[in-house]
C-alpha cells in the first residue's frame, strides 16, 4: 500500500484502492473499437495526486491485455 501523499504511480490493479481498474476495463473496449474506424482523443484530467498516472498505467495495461498488437499500444 502507497501512502496516500506518495508520488507514485500505481503499475498494478492489485494496488489499486480507488477503483480506477474498472474504469479502465470499461474503456479499453471503446478504445479498441475506435482505433477500427474513425480515431478517437481522450483527456484525463484531475489535480496533482489523484491518479491521472495511475489511471494510464491501468488503462494501458489493459488494453495490452485484450489487444496486444502495436496499433493499440497507449501512448505515454
Amino acid at each position: 500500500m502507497l501512502k496516500p501523499d506518495s508520488d507514485r504511480a500505481l503499475e498494478s490493479d492489485e494496488q489499486d484502492e480507488f477503483g480506477f481498474a474498472g474504469i479502465a476495463g470499461k474503456l479499453a473496449p471503446s478504445l479498441i473499437a475506435a482505433t477500427e474506424g474513425d480515431g478517437m482523443v481522450i483527456g484525463i484530467e484531475g489535480p496533482w495526486g489523484s491518479g491521472k498516472s495511475t489511471m494510464l498505467n491501468l488503462l494501458r495495461k489493459e488494453l495490452s491485455d485484450r489487444h496486444p498488437s502495436p496499433a493499440h499500444r497507449a501512448r505515454s
